[in-house]
């Protein structure tokens, strides 16, 4: 009885709806919205959802004397008429009004949206299965709302207009004939769930634009045709449930956003092709469920950050990690988080108090991993180790300084480091020296985008994780500024590269202190795009046509 009560409602509503006109032109009806300047909405056919045929919406209408402008289609016009073939927008249109062409399955061919259009509302076209080709989207909309194209048959490239700033709830979901690259613009700070799910026929790169924030939960799930690596960019603080699951085509790396917080259940999940190491940011306190489950190829390195507390179930289930680090704050370890990581030939554990296990099952969290791999564990905890249930299956844990040290050169053709002495737990002293290369000397140790000594060798405690890099000068900075020069530095939002006649600049690339590439660029070799990056220090390394590099530090304000 409530069903039958609802469908007369809202048949009743379209009923009112298609009479609420002030006058008909051809065989379609309009209402007057504004007289200065004249414009109308277009609100439906005479036939109601019986209509046929092409539609062919024009830029004005003549009624008693005056043209209108129509400026707009208004919500539930042409809902449900499954008999339109085709359809054409005015070039005057602005606004696309709430379900106006949903379940609209007959029309076909391309979707042209006029640059007059400033808003398509939910569902405008949800269910316009029988689209078939091309969709050109306003230059002008700012925001794709939720459903907007829904179960479409587009068979194109997609390009999302470089105004839009939020791409809400399953906007382009289940579109399965995109093809090629999807780049998501830097204006873009919200990915909205179920955004682009199931849209299987994506066969490039996915570019995710620079202000991205918020992934949300199943955005780009089953996507299953993205190739080469996935970047997450350092504007993003959350990736949401189930984001990336299935996503099996990426076959590079999988780089996180050193902004991150949270990684929702599953949200890599099924990403079987991912490779190389996975380092999760410093930042990250939640890593949901399964998250990184049966994400095989991931076979390198694996570093868990000292902010991260628990690690839940299945996390990292059926990966093949060689070498595993834990972080300091780590309390929790859940049923099957390192399952069948056969692979595993060593691993460090830096909680001082051993991870107690929440399993369901007995001692399952490693199941299928190796028992006799090398286990460093902090200074003077090897016995709580040894005595704590689950760990004691390990066989051959040892007592190491788990605090990791990283050393670089700013600049390889200027010297290169060593680490002289490392620390061990009797003596947390280490010595490190720069190698300065003919012309060149050493200038000075950063830490932390800080200075902290102009020593060499330089001595210090490793009390913590530690990354160093050494700075040169001499003859060789100053061959360096005979190649190009870089200016404004420090710089809010570009950088600008100036070479000498006769340089020939083939790449730049910027890395952060962490070593990751942030930048790439091989074209427009005179500038360097900070927008969007995090105030900070940043490495660029420009390589010349004949094969020469540099590395200068840069600085985003």
């Amino acid at each position: 009885m409530k069903r039958y009560i609802l469908s007369i409602i809202i048949s009743v509503s379209f009923a009112l709806q298609a009479l609420a006109h002030d006058f008909q032109s051809g065989n379609l009806l309009y209402s007057i919205i504004g007289t200065d300047p004249p414009c109308v909405s277009l609100d439906g056919h005479i036939d109601g959802t019986e209509a046929q045929g092409e539609l062919v919406i024009p830029e004005t209408v003549t009624h008693e004397g005056v043209s209108y402008d129509v400026t707009a289609i208004r919500q539930f016009a042409f809902y449900n008429c499954k008999g339109l073939t085709s359809l054409a927008l005015g070039q005057r249109i602005e606004t696309i009004g709430r379900q106006c062409f949903e379940k609209c399955s007959g029309i076909c061919g391309d979707l042209i949206i006029p640059n007059s259009v400033t808003e398509i509302e939910t569902n405008a076209f949800y269910d316009c299965s029988g689209l078939d080709g091309s969709l050109v989207i306003s230059e002008n909309i700012s925001v794709i709302n939720t459903n907007v194209f829904r179960n479409c048959g587009f068979t194109c490239n997609l390009v999302i207009p470089e105004r839009v700033t939020v791409i809400k709830t399953a906007a382009f979901c289940a579109c399965e004939g995109f093809y090629g690259n999807l780049v998501i613009p830097d204006a873009v700070s919200l990915i909205d769930d179920m955004a682009f799910e199931s849209c299987t026929g994506f066969d490039g790169e996915l570019v995710i634009g620079e202000s991205v924030q918020f992934i949300g939960g199943f955005a780009f799930a089953y996507c299953s045709g993205f190739t080469g690596n996935l970047t997450i960019p350092n504007s993003v603080t959350t990736v949401s449930d189930c984001a990336f699951e299935a996503c099996s085509g990426f076959d590079g790396s999988l780089m996180l956003s050193s902004k991150l917080i949270s990684i929702g259940r599953c949200a890599f999940k099924d990403c079987g092709r991912l490779s190389g190491d996975l380092v999760i940011p410093d930042g990250v306190i939640e890593i949901g469920w399964a998250a990184f489950e049966n994400c095989s190829g991931l076979s390198g390195y694996l570093e868990i950050p000292d902010t991260v507390q628990r690690i839940e179930r299945k996390t990292f289930n059926n990966c093949s990690f060689s070498c595993i680090s834990l972080g300091e704050s780590l309390q929790e370890i859940h049923d099957w988080a390192f399952k069948n990581v056969s692979s595993l030939q060593a691993m460090t554990i830096k909680a001082i108090i051993p991870p107690t296990f929440v399993e369901t099952e007995v001692h399952t969290a490693f199941e299928n991993v190796p028992k006799e791999i090398p286990v460093r564990v902090p200074c003077g905890s090897l016995d709580a180790y040894r005595n704590a249930e689950g760990w004691s299956e390990f066989i051959n844990m040892f007592e190491g300084v788990t605090n990791t040290l990283t050393l670089l050169s700013s600049n390889e053709t200027a010297g290169a480091v060593s680490i002289l002495k490392e620390a061990t737990c009797e003596d947390m002293l280490v010595e490190v020296l720069a190698l300065p290369n003919d012309g060149f000397e050493f200038f000075y140790w950063e830490a932390k985008g800080e200075m902290v000594s102009t020593n060499n060798p330089f001595h210090f405690v490793l009390d913590e994780d530690t990354q160093l890099i050494a700075y040169f000068k001499g003859a060789g900075a100053e061959e360096l500024m005979t190649f190009y020069l870089a200016y404004p530095n420090p710089t809010q939002d570009q950088l600008h590269l100036q070479y000498s006649p006769d340089v020939q600049p083939k790449q730049v690339e910027l890395y952060d202190l962490q070593g990751r590439l942030v930048r790439s660029q091989s074209q427009g070799l005179e500038s360097v795009d900070m927008q969007g990056l995090a105030p900070g220090q940043y490495l660029m390394k420009v390589t010349l046509e004949d094969g020469k590099s540099f590395t200068d530090k840069v600085v985003k304000e």
